[in-house]
């Protein structure tokens, strides 16, 4: 598998792609222009799924695009973003879209329109956790309520885990726990 990088804004929408042509894994689609199209079609790809992390307003126009392009299905923690029936999805479930297998990840009730995606050796996400920073957008009540979710979760991982936000650059499991000054341990960072 392959991921490509889309950035625009500060912020990062993620092709998840086999190694050779077929259908494709969209997380976050922010931005849809000529440039991705053409690396979707260059690599002989097709976009069936669309996963995001949490329903932010900023996908809205990229999604309605990708649907009027593809045939895709829209995969959320919500029954559905701007208009778009999505295949909801819950902590704990695995899903296979083509010959790509997704693992949901929960933080915990409070952020529950919010996941994490697994894919193979990587994470996504989303706005919970940035390049040592935690989802700056959440709120102070829910903030406070998802950083020991988020430290629980991470503690699961080997270091090397690879972490891809939807801001910042991308982070390993290790540096988010040795740096991010809310979750690292005492001492730590």
């Amino acid at each position: 598998m392959k991921v490509f990088v889309r950035t625009s804004g500060g912020r990062n929408s993620y092709l998840i792609a086999p190694d050779t042509p077929g259908d494709a894994v969209l997380i976050d689609p922010f931005v849809l222009d000529v440039p991705f199209l053409e690396l979707i079609e260059k690599n002989g790809l097709y976009v069936r799924s669309v996963l995001l992390t949490h329903p932010d307003e900023v996908f809205a126009r990229s999604i309605s695009t990708i649907a009027k392009v593809y045939d895709i299905e829209l995969y959320a923690a919500v029954a559905s973003f701007h208009g778009v029936r999505c295949e909801s999805v819950v902590p704990g479930a695995e899903l296979t879209l083509g010959d790509i297998s997704v693992g949901v990840l929960g933080v915990n009730e409070i952020a529950s329109s919010s996941v994490i995606y697994r894919i193979g050796p990587w994470l996504f996400t989303g706005d919970l956790l940035e390049a040592g920073v935690v989802g700056e957008e959440i709120d102070s009540f829910v903030h406070a309520l998802v950083v020991p979710g988020l430290s629980e979760k991470l503690a699961k991982f080997p270091g090397y885990t690879p972490i891809f936000p939807h801001r910042g650059p991308p982070s390993t499991a290790e540096i988010e726990r040795t740096f991010n000054p809310l979750l690292a341990g005492p001492g730590d960072g």
